[in-house]
C-alpha cells in the first residue's frame, strides 16, 4: 500500500484491462519468428516501438510540473508551500531516469548484435524496411496517448496518468514475454549477445542487457505510476470530480491496450 489513499487499485486497472490480449499476440508472433529475417524483423519494429514512450513520459511529466496550481497538499494552508506539482510529476519521471541513462543505446545495441549474430550485413541499408505502417502508426498513438498532439487539459492528464501506467504495467509483460522465448527458443542468439560487448560513454554492457533489464525495472515503473496516479488524486485542487478523473484514468489504461494490441497484431 503506497501513502496516498487508494482511490485507484491495481485491481481496477486490471479489470479495466480484462480482456486485452496484446501480449498475446505477441507471444504469438513470438512463437512463429523463424529464421534470421523473421527474427531481425519483429525486433527492429519492437525496438522501434519502444522508442516514443521516453518522450511521451517526459513531455507528460513536464505538463504535470508546469500545473502549479492545480496539484497542492490539502493539509498545507499556506499556498507558496502548497505546491505538489512536482511530487507528481516525479513519479512518471522515475522511469525516465533509467530511459535517459542508457537504455536507448542498448535498445540499439541489442538489435546491432541481434544482426551481427545473423551475419546479416545490409541490416542498416535495409533497416527503414522494417519500420512498416503499423509501426508508424503506433508511434503517433503512442505521443497521442501521452497528451503531446494537442492543448493538454487537466482530463488529459489524467488520461495519460493512466495510459502511462498501463504502458508499463504492459510493457513489462512484453519484456518477460521476449526473454522467455529468446532464451527458451533462440539460446544461440542470448549467448551471443550475452557476451557482445557494448560501449556507453565509456561504460562496459552487454546487447543482451536491454531485455534483461527491462525484464525486471518496468514493473517498478508500474508501481510508481500507480503511486503516481493517487498522488495526482491526492493533491488535486481543480473543479472536476474525483470519478470522473478515475474514469479518464481508466479510459487511458484501455486506450493503450488498444494502440498495443493493434501494433502487435502486425509485427511480424
Amino acid at each position: 500500500m503506497g501513502i496516498y489513499p487508494n482511490v485507484v487499485t491495481r485491481k481496477d486497472v486490471d479489470e479495466a484491462l480484462r480482456g486485452h490480449n496484446g501480449v498475446e499476440r505477441f507471444r504469438e508472433a513470438l512463437g512463429r519468428m523463424n529464421g534470421y529475417n523473421a527474427v531481425v524483423g519483429l525486433i527492429a519494429r519492437f525496438v522501434q516501438f519502444s522508442l516514443p514512450f521516453s518522450a511521451g513520459a517526459t513531455l507528460l511529466s513536464t505538463a504535470i510540473a508546469a500545473r502549479t496550481d492545480l496539484f497542492r497538499d490539502p493539509e498545507e494552508p499556506h499556498v507558496p508551500l502548497a505546491d505538489r506539482s512536482y511530487t507528481v510529476a516525479r513519479y512518471v519521471f522515475e522511469a525516465l531516469v533509467d530511459d535517459f541513462g542508457d537504455h536507448r543505446e542498448l535498445a540499439q545495441g541489442f538489435l546491432a548484435g541481434v544482426c551481427s549474430h545473423f551475419k546479416y550485413t545490409n541490416w542498416m541499408r535495409d533497416a527503414e524496411t522494417y519500420i512498416n505502417p503499423c509501426t508508424q502508426a503506433a508511434a503517433l498513438s503512442i505521443y497521442d496517448g501521452y497528451g503531446c498532439n494537442s492543448d493538454v487539459k487537466e482530463v488529459d492528464l489524467f488520461r495519460a496518468l493512466g495510459f502511462h501506467l498501463a504502458a508499463e504495467l504492459l510493457g513489462d509483460e512484453e519484456f518477460r514475454a521476449l526473454n522467455e522465448c529468446l532464451r527458451g527458443r533462440h539460446a544461440k542468439l542470448v549467448e551471443y549477445l550475452s557476451k557482445q560487448v557494448v560501449v556507453i560513454r565509456g561504460e562496459t554492457y552487454y546487447a543482451y542487457d536491454w531485455v534483461r533489464v527491462h525484464a525486471i525495472v518496468e514493473a517498478d515503473h508500474a508501481d510508481a505510476g500507480l503511486e503516481g496516479i493517487n498522488a495526482a488524486l491526492y493533491y488535486y485542487c481543480g473543479n472536476l470530480e474525483v470519478p470522473f478523473l478515475k474514469n479518464c484514468i481508466l479510459s487511458g489504461a484501455k486506450y493503450f491496450a488498444t494502440v498495443q494490441k493493434e501494433f502487435m497484431a502486425n509485427i511480424l
